[in-house]
């Protein structure tokens, strides 16, 4: 609608988003059996003795138990109004604003729930205590902000602002994705609960059945009565085919109908781990663990971003211009999850581990092996199940990861872009941004770039803020095409000549380590809690530019003082500790236990508890910068993203000719090359372009691939040698008809 120097503009959308979907991972139970024997015997651990038992094997079998089958259903609607006003011929001004409603996403049958410590079992399900899985977010006002203006008025200075907010649009898979956790929709409600109530003579067993519907468990019964076949059956007369047992269903199999027996007859359970089913076969005896759960804040709100950009555009000549401007955006309230059931520290050590002075305290056993031959080999941080917030409300839960708005982010760069179009034949396109991109996490939800903190029970931000997977703080391109002067006559040999030219320069992406394999804590948090977490981070001293992964360390040798590795072994120079399983104890002691002074003088100022981690990991050392294991019992304080890796160059050139044959035919002929300077470029070993594939597990990389090595090019990383970029010079010939 136009009216005088104003152009109104208002409209609204309607979405309507449905998605039915559904996991069948382990659902039909599958079952490892520790050698071909014992497959075709049907006893998964091998057949038991009748006196000892069932062998000491390493047999294993897992059921989905419940239905995941999900129809999921929410509604988006927004309005917005705009106002585009010419205050004078020099200036525009645009004005808006739009406002957003998104609907609480429904399950059709109310299959979903959320973590409420005010329910009696911690579970509230939709339509069994709940009527929604977080309470709606109606204040989503997004005004917006736009101005041009014509600086001289002749059209060849121009700056341009503008800002504004924007509202995220969650998708389903955020609450009902999360990395294979399958979040709100498993909710244990239906689960049957055993735990013990009282203690000493007042314990009692309690058997107590769920409050929904909601069955959907994953369970492993690996050293379990069930995997033995040996449920129910007396010391000393065991068989291995007790009812119910997996041996016994194994060798009965078959439809129920024809009067078989099914492999799995599990139920639902959550129980506190030390407590068995007192009765009923298959599970008397049966020990259920703890489960699992998650939740979603119930005031959760609507993350946002605010953008903004200054921008100055002049036009040089009428054949060159100059745009140079600002860019930056600010994210807020993004989603992320802590585990509100994660052990308090004590001390700065968990529980058990804050004093290791006190006699019998796993700590003090830990040091007390500090004089045996193998020193600090009693060292296995844990933690009492007791000493979690909710142990003693919900003994039935272990991890209770809860989604809120915990995340922020920030964007900010220079923008500059010089165009020279057809400037005696040449055009000529050139681009430069400085920029820095910062965040708790790189994405949301079930996103690989979204982390659950270490420690949950601290700040967030100190523990993540940090560069964002894509952080690319340097980038220049510059491409051109020059149409060579020709020269007619000659059969057109000497003209319809053209070279074009694309250069790429970027720096570094970041990466940073992630230890999924030894628990230094004791909490389990980062070996058992899988709903996207960090993984525990080591300590690191020195400059991170001495881990730049130049060339991926190809080469690296550590030298003669490295005992017990491989000399020139790829990755960042290991240092092997007098307790792990490749190290060669001359000279090696309790209190210097690797053959690097730097990482032994660090860990010894951190105390002994960090010693004994060194003992049993080793470190790792480059140029003046070491990067050691933390105390036992504590967590590291590596930053996220922390090192950078080599960045990527390339240079594509091709050269063309073309022949015209009368007005409507034109022939070219290209000669192609990529990569023209052959310059060796790899993956970012955290995952850059294709994908990364490096070890990041620092108590692995020892003796494996090497912490932060990679040999893959982007193209090979990424499944795609012929088409992708950064792969070894080539040459393609090409010859194109226009007519």
């Amino acid at each position: 609608m136009l009216r005088g120097s104003h152009a109104f503009k208002f409209g609204g959308e309607i979405i309507d988003n449905s998605s039915t979907s559904n996991v069948t991972a382990n659902a039909k139970g599958p079952i490892r059996f520790s050698s071909i024997q014992d497959f075709f015997s049907g006893f998964p651990n091998g057949v038991p003795d009748p006196v000892k038992g069932p062998p000491d094997k390493h047999g294993s079998a897992t059921i989905l138990t419940g239905d995941l089958l999900r129809h999921f259903s929410f509604t988006g609607y927004a309005l917005f109004m705009q106002d585009d006003w010419r205050v004078n011929p020099r200036l525009t001004v645009n004005l808006g604003v739009r406002y957003e409603l998104n609907t609480v996403p429904k399950e059709l049958n109310n299959l979903q729930g959320n973590f409420d410590p005010n329910s009696p079992t911690g579970v509230a399900q939709v339509g069994f205590g709940a009527t929604s899985v977080y309470n709606g977010d109606h204040n989503n006002f997004a005004p917006r902000l736009g101005a041009a203006w014509d600086v001289f008025g002749n059209g060849k200075t121009v700056v341009r602002a503008g800002a504004g907010v924007f509202y995220e649009q969650l998708s389903l898979d955020v609450f009902n994705g999360i990395g294979n956790s399958f979040g709100l929709r498993t909710a244990p409600s239906g689960a049957t609960l055993v735990y013990t109530s009282g203690t000493g003579a007042t314990a009692t067993t309690v058997v107590q059945p769920g409050s929904g519907s909601i069955g959907v468990i994953n369970t492993a019964f690996t050293n379990t009565p069930i995997i033995n076949g040996t449920s129910g059956q007396a010391k000393g007369s065991f068989t291995g085919l007790a009812q119910g047992g997996i041996p016994y269903n194994w060798i009965h199999n078959g439809s129920p109908v024809t009067g078989g027996t099914p492999i799995f007859t599990f139920q639902p359970y959550c129980g506190d781990g030390v407590t068995p089913i007192p009765v009923g076969l298959p599970l008397a005896g049966f020990k259920p663990q703890q489960c699992n759960v998650m939740g979603v804040d119930p005031n959760l709100r609507t993350p946002y971003v605010y953008e903004y950009s200054l921008g100055l555009q002049r036009a040089i000549t009428n054949t060159i211009s100059l745009d140079i401007g600002y860019v930056g955006n600010m994210g807020r309230k993004f989603i992320s999850a802590v585990d509100i059931n994660q052990p308090q520290l004590q001390g700065g050590f968990s529980p058990g581990w804050g004093n290791p002075a006190v006699s019998g305290t796993p700590a003090a056993l830990c040091l007390a092996s500090a004089s045996d031959p193998k020193p600090y080999d009693n060292c296995a941080p844990s933690i009492p199940a007791s000493s979690r917030p909710f142990s003693t409300k919900f003994p039935w839960f272990k991890y209770i990861d809860e989604y809120g708005n915990n995340d922020t982010s920030n964007y900010n760069s220079l923008q500059a872009t010089l165009t020279m179009r057809n400037y005696h034949g040449l055009t000529l396109t050139g681009g430069y941004t400085y920029s820095h991109a910062l965040g708790v996490a790189s994405d949301q939800g079930t996103g690989g770039g979204n982390f659950l903190p270490i420690d949950s029970t601290r700040n967030i931000k100190s523990q993540l803020y940090g560069p964002s997977n894509f952080d690319i703080q340097q980038r220049g391109t510059i491409s051109g095409t020059y149409n060579i002067p020709g020269k007619s006559g000659f059969g057109q040999v000497l003209e319809g000549w053209s070279i074009n030219a694309v250069a790429l320069i970027q720096s570094g992406l970041p990466w940073g380590v992630s230890d999924a394999s030894n628990d230094f804590a004791g909490t389990g948090e980062y070996t058992g809690n899988n709903a996207a977490n960090q993984g525990g981070q080591w300590d690191f001293y020195g400059n991170p530019a001495d881990f730049l992964a130049t060339h991926n360390f190809l080469g690296v040798t550590p030298g003669p003082a490295l005992i017990g590795n491989t000399a020139g072994a790829p990755g960042v120079p290991y240092f092997p500790g007098v307790d792990t399983p490749n190290a060669v104890t001359t000279g090696l002691t309790a209190t210097n236990p690797t053959n690097n002074a730097t990482c032994n003088a660090k860990a010894t100022a951190l105390g002994p508890l960090a010693l004994a981690a060194l003992a049993n990991t080793g470190c790792y050392a480059l140029g003046n910068s070491v990067l050691i294991p933390p105390a036992f019992g504590g967590y590291g304080t590596t930053a996220r993203n922390m090192f950078r890796d080599h960045g990527f160059r390339n240079m594509d050139l091709s050269v063309t000719k073309a022949f015209k044959f009368k007005e409507r035919l034109t022939a070219q002929f290209r000669a192609e090359f990529f990569n023209i300077l052959n310059h060796p470029n790899f993956v970012n070993p955290a995952g850059g372009p294709g994908g990364g594939g490096a070890s990041l597990d620092p108590s692995a990389a020892g003796t494996s691939t090497g912490l932060g090595w990679v040999s893959n090019t982007p193209d090979v990383a990424s499944s795609n040698p012929v088409l992708g970029s950064g792969g070894p010079r080539a040459l393609q010939l090409g010859l194109k008809l226009i007519f």
